[in-house]
């Protein structure tokens, strides 16, 4: 009974941090998503204004500009919803497990599988921060 106790414990503290790094995943792609859409806007103005014949060198840097800040912030989108869906797996797959399993060779089994994700969930979070604290760095170095 104590392992099953220890397990269902491991479990909900696993849940919790993948709940949290859910949680924040969701925010910061809401965010982002919205910066893309109003850039889009501007990338539609700079477009319309090239068309017509706007031969302004400031108005096809702007233009440039934004088509490189979405792409970047689109990609790092990408990398926000694999977050986001890898831990709602995890998360449900927590609970699951943590109330709807007894057998004990089963739970330590999926415990361990699933300690084993969230590992790969702090790895990959961690990646992602020090990649995007570099461009962060290298975009706003003066």
């Amino acid at each position: 009974m104590e392992k099953i106790e220890l397990y269902n414990s491991l479990l909900g503290d696993i849940g919790n941090f993948v709940l949290v790094v859910f949680g924040f995943s969701v925010t910061l792609f809401t965010v982002l998503y919205s910066f893309i859409l109003g850039k889009r806007e501007q990338l539609k103005e700079f477009s319309d204004k090239i068309k017509n014949g706007s031969q302004d060198p400031l108005i096809h840097q702007r233009h440039s500009n934004a088509k490189k800040f979405i792409e970047r912030f689109k990609r790092f989108n990408n990398h926000l919803i694999v977050t986001i869906f890898v831990d709602l797996i995890v998360y449900i797959s927590c609970m699951f497990i943590k109330y709807f399993i007894s057998d004990i060779g089963v739970k330590e089994t999926s415990t361990m599988t699933i300690g084993i994700s969230a590992i790969f969930i702090i790895i990959y979070v961690a990646i992602m921060l020090t990649l995007t604290v570099k461009d962060y760095l290298r975009i706003t170095k003066i």
